[in-house]
């Protein structure tokens, strides 16, 4: 159970949404390579929520891996370490921490997303829907932090929902129009649970 998706524009440049764990950043880094040569560029980095599976792999290539790859955005918008440790379950302080824990090397390529916010890469669109900002509480639950992306590509739209849950999901069906959610393919929510 992870999530990571790599996505190439017609001109090559590479778009990573999440990524998985962080024991498999060996072969997201050969994935990489047989994309983008022997350092590739990564133009976009999109991160959902503080879970590590969707963030640990991240924190590990920032730790072990920064000199063999070239990052040039991240987008994310992550509720804060108090709030994480108020409202979050499990692991996700420490996932927080080791996050963190090298952000001075990626600090000045964040961009902390908002929702309508568009980014546009080559002919790939993505648009942030929603971004459930405090809502994660409502049910002690960090998945109601997940920001939604629609992706936009050749005209086929792409919903990613990461692994947003309850009460979030059905605030984020109220708030944002129908036209926008519909959708050619759609990333199942919380690994299709």
């Amino acid at each position: 159970q992870k999530m990571g998706y790599i996505i190439v524009t017609d001109g090559g440049k590479i778009i990573v949404i999440d990524g998985g764990y962080s024991d498999e950043s060996e072969e997201f880094l050969k994935l990489l390579r047989a994309i983008g040569g022997e350092k590739p560029t990564i133009s976009a980095w999109f991160l959902t929520h503080m879970h590590g599976d969707h963030i640990g792999l991240f924190a590990d290539v920032i730790k072990n891996h920064f000199s063999e790859v070239t990052i040039e955005n991240i987008y994310y918008n992550f509720p804060s370490r108090e709030e994480i440790g108020t409202y979050g379950k499990g692991a996700v302080i420490p996932t927080y921490d080791n996050f963190f824990e090298n952000s001075h090397k990626f600090k000045d390529v964040v961009k902390i997303v908002k929702k309508d916010d568009v980014i546009v890469i080559e002919e790939v669109k993505f648009e942030i829907l929603f971004v459930p900002v405090n809502r994660y509480h409502e049910s002690n639950n960090i998945n109601n932090s997940s920001i939604v992306i629609r992706m936009e590509a050749e005209g086929q739209p792409v919903l990613f929902l990461a692994d947003l849950a309850e009460p979030a999901g059905t605030d984020f069906i109220k708030e944002v129009s129908a036209e926008k959610i519909k959708s050619d393919i759609v990333q199942m929510a919380h690994h299709g649970q």
